[in-house]
């Protein structure tokens, strides 16, 4: 089959989205189907994407923003409140055009795949004209309005109006479901989950050391996922740790919360974002993994498959209710409260097999 997967992300990239997209393009692709991908925030389209298929050059890193006047950078990030309530990211926007224009004459699939975030890759798909007899999939993690974004009313309307042109929308959990009632009939929802292909990570050898070491690999949120009370618990530990921070050092979260991480000195090493095989070897070194969860019941973290892989115990704080009891155990390496994770669940082959069976 002819199988299009439209996706704002570079499937290179280190991103929940772009291992998506890759790794369920590598496996039909194996299947034998046909696939390309559109590469949305670079408006192109890889053809024939499959694991044979390089990138001519290295990925471009984004250059951290530039520090603006408190003043002028508070009317700027007012300015782009308002004008994001009213019009969504005004990125998103100007992409969703230049995209639309690229598939004027991508018509000719048995099968198109939108998945988001962000929301315009839907909206895109769905504003897009495709054979009669394709089959339009939906692949995302939580709505674009009834989320924490601020937006005007009518996006709302604009997001079930988007639905109505699926055929499925694929959930990765469960606890999405509630969160898409006012938006699509139940009976279009699918559960897949995220997809890899397990045997391609190589873990380390773990051996316990002197002192306790955990990790924590993935973004702080504002809003979202702000663990200040646990940052601060840390700062009051008599004993000696290590904790290892993998992270994206120019989010603004990560900003906000670095006086506290600083406060700890060398009891906490932070390490910006490394290739994901690496950090799942690395996360394999440690005693255990810290899981923030988020703030919506509806969002389960990607990452806790990457700590599935990485086979170590795992302790999940909830928002806002970090109880350092639980944290205490696993510093003594009582893991009774550790989380479960089914790895079996995210096996690509079967994940693959779920889409196949959409279509």
């Amino acid at each position: 089959m002819r199988i299009l997967i439209v996706g704002d992300h570079n499937p290179f990239v280190v991103s929940p989205r772009a291992f998506r997209i890759k790794e369920l393009a590598y496996e039909l692709a194996q299947r034998g189907h046909n696939v390309d991908v559109v590469v949305g925030s670079e408006n192109r389209i890889i053809y024939g994407f499959n694991k044979s298929y390089k990138e001519d050059s290295k990925l471009k890193e984004k250059e951290a923003p530039k520090e603006r006047n408190p003043l002028i950078q508070k009317v700027h990030t007012t300015a782009a409140s308002v004008y994001h309530y009213f019009f969504g990211f005004r990125s998103d926007r100007k992409t969703f055009f230049k995209v639309k224009k690229t598939l004027t004459n991508c018509t000719d699939y048995d099968v198109v795949i939108g998945v988001a975030a962000p929301f315009y890759t839907l909206m895109v798909v769905a504003a897009s004209r495709f054979r009669p007899d394709t089959r339009i999939i939906f692949d995302s993690g939580d709505p674009f309005y009834g989320n924490n974004e601020k937006l005007a009313p009518y996006w709302k309307t604009i997001q079930r109006k988007v639905f109505l042109k699926t055929d499925y929308l694929c959930l990765p959990t469960e606890y999405a479901v509630k969160a898409y009632r006012d938006y699509i009939d139940e009976k279009k929802i699918r559960i897949i989950p995220q997809g890899f292909d397990l045997d391609q990570f190589e873990l380390a050898e773990y051996k316990k050391g002197d002192i306790p070491v955990f990790a924590y690999a993935g973004r702080f949120y504002q809003d979202l996922r702000n663990p200040v009370d646990f940052f601060k618990y840390l700062k009051e530990l008599e004993t000696d740790y290590r904790f290892y921070i993998y992270t994206n050092t120019d989010d603004k979260a990560f900003k906000e919360l670095k006086p506290y991480i600083d406060a700890l000195e060398e009891r906490v090493v932070v390490v910006d974002f490394v290739p994901r095989d690496e950090c799942i070897k690395r996360l394999s070194e440690v005693d255990f993994i810290i899981n923030f969860e988020n703030t919506t019941s509806f969002q389960v973290p990607s990452k806790l498959m990457d700590y599935g892989i990485a086979g170590r115990p795992v302790l999940s704080i909830p928002a806002g209710k970090f109880n350092p009891e639980k944290l205490n155990e696993f510093l003594v390496g009582d893991y009774s409260h550790k989380v479960d994770i089914d790895i079996s669940i995210y096996d690509i082959k079967k994940v693959a097999s779920q889409f196949e069976e959409l279509f």
